[in-house]
């Protein structure tokens, strides 16, 4: 194994810290965060893999293409409009969440108790509401 001269192993790091520097000085949103560690950004490979036409990003795949100037930014905007969640959503599941708590509630009041899954099922419904808001 050939030794590196001392100066060509720091001129390694220096680059090394430069590249990781431009990455950090373009400002990512958390919203971005989220987008790429779930996932969401794909590449077109068609063109060179017959099995799969479009392959998923990394968050290393990511990282690699800003280092090398081939990252395209999605704006918080874009990301926000491919949501799935909108409001007629949103409240039915406000909607539902709402009931199974007063139907909870009505079986207390009756004198009749709670099942194990029906606490739980409260549980989570409870939570969802929080979350919600």
């Amino acid at each position: 194994m050939s030794q590196m001269p001392t100066s060509g192993l720091i001129s390694i790091f220096k680059q090394a810290d430069a590249e990781s520097n431009n990455v950090r000085s373009t400002s990512f949103s958390l919203i971005y965060g989220f987008y790429v560690v779930m996932g969401s950004l794909t590449v077109d490979v068609s063109d060179i893999r017959d099995n799969f036409p479009r392959l998923t990003l990394t968050l290393a795949g990511a990282l690699y293409l800003a280092r090398q100037g081939l990252f395209k930014m999605v704006s918080d905007r874009e990301i926000r409009d491919k949501s799935k969640a909108d409001i007629l959503e949103k409240g039915l599941v406000v909607l539902q969440v709402t009931w199974m708590i007063l139907q909870s509630i009505s079986i207390k009041v009756a004198g009749y108790p709670l099942s194990a899954l029906e606490l739980r099922t409260l549980v989570h419904a409870c939570c969802a509401l929080i979350m919600y808001y």
